[in-house]
């Protein structure tokens, strides 16, 4: 169970956020509290936007018809998903977050319901009725792995066959001193040398409370829960770059449900000519391998030369974290694939540096 010290630790600090919440004018994007590690002001709409958008369409794509979300907050996915589900039991945390969907959640969405519970509360859990559990953005705030899995655990045991549970916006333990590299590089004035970002590189690791996990450890409960068929775990696309897109991941945990067909292989390749050519004699869903996360190229770059004897200036350091560089890359990337086709990016557990991309249609003609 959740430590009743801690629990009430977050509660409190979630009631502030959702009673803040409330004097927001867009009661159904609602982005209060979703500050930038970087700036320390609030994260840019649109980006916020694009980053729920994108969440959403994952999650729509499964088209789940009963679906629970543990830590619902102010319904930034939930009011999405209202108009194409049957049934939405929403659950959190704080109490002002459920009293805000209560107020805000059209009169029209009947099949609605709410109720302030810990994540690890599996009381309101119907045997095989839900088709899909929804944890985003959440995973930070549990206490440890052990916590995160027998939440896990609840949820394995009751989900309907077939069904999904999605698990967003989960901090990447690989990449949690590239994030904190970055924001200090971001933030280094030109009188900052490679031993002080070092430094405070190495206090903001031991200051950060969240929780991070490796993606190696949602790859592992395949072994342990019979029921889970397979795992997708999924980078953000990339063309918005910020905390949230670069550095976190989310998984979908399948159950019982038929393992997807083997589809296409490509091998990147930096020759653009070449790769195109190859892109363009497939007819049916393909994948790339061994593709360059660029969202985290040039991070992991930086990190390299802050770690050698190189002597190295704040502003080369910058250069190679520059968002707007990552950001064209991937569209770069995308530009060579069919304008209506679905493209995913696929994280690659044994190298931090590389993904996959899948796509769902091959070339027409």
């Amino acid at each position: 169970m959740l430590k009743n010290h801690q629990k009430k630790i977050w509660e409190s600090i979630f009631d502030q956020c959702y009673l803040r919440a409330s004097e927001a004018l867009d009661k159904f994007q609602n982005f209060t509290g979703w500050q930038s590690s970087y700036t320390g002001e609030p994260i840019p709409k649109k980006e916020m936007k694009s980053w729920v958008n994108e969440t959403v369409s994952r999650i729509q794509r499964l088209k789940p018809k009963k679906i629970y979300e543990i830590g619902a907050g102010a319904g930034l996915i939930m009011f999405p998903l209202l108009d194409d589900c049957e049934y939405y039991y929403a659950t959190d945390l704080s109490s002002e977050s459920i009293n805000y969907l209560k107020q805000h959640t059209p009169s029209k969405y009947q099949h609605t319901e709410f109720s302030q519970k810990s994540a690890d509360d599996a009381s309101s859990f119907a045997e095989n009725y839900y088709d899909a559990f929804i944890l985003n953005s959440v995973v930070q705030y549990f206490p440890s792995l052990s916590y995160l899995e027998g939440v896990i655990k609840n949820i394995v045991e009751k989900v309907a066959s077939g069904g999904v549970i999605f698990i967003g916006d989960v901090r990447n333990l690989k990449y949690l001193e590239a994030f904190h590299a970055s924001v200090e590089i971001y933030k280094a004035s030109e009188t900052d040398d490679q031993v002080s970002l070092r430094e405070k590189i190495h206090n903001r690791i031991a200051n950060d409370v969240e929780l991070s996990v490796d993606p190696s450890f949602f790859m592992g409960l395949k072994e342990e829960f019979p029921r889970i068929s397979s795992i997708e775990i999924k980078l953000k696309k990339g063309i918005v770059q910020n905390e949230l897109t670069k550095f976190r991941y989310d998984v979908l945990l399948h159950i019982e449900k038929e393992a997807p067909k083997h589809v296409h292989e490509i091998h990147w390749t930096s020759d653009r000519e070449a790769l195109q050519a190859e892109i363009s004699k497939v007819k049916a869903p393909f994948i790339i391998k061994h593709v360059p996360n660029y969202s985290v190229e040039g991070v992991f770059k930086a990190m390299e030369l802050l770690q050698s004897d190189k002597e190295v200036s704040v502003n080369e350091l910058k250069a190679l974290i520059d968002f707007d560089t990552a950001s064209q890359r991937w569209k770069d990337l995308y530009a060579l694939f069919p304008e209506d086709s679905q493209v995913e990016p696929i994280m690659k557990i044994d190298d931090p540096g590389c993904c996959q991309i899948f796509t769902d249609k091959g070339v027409e003609g």
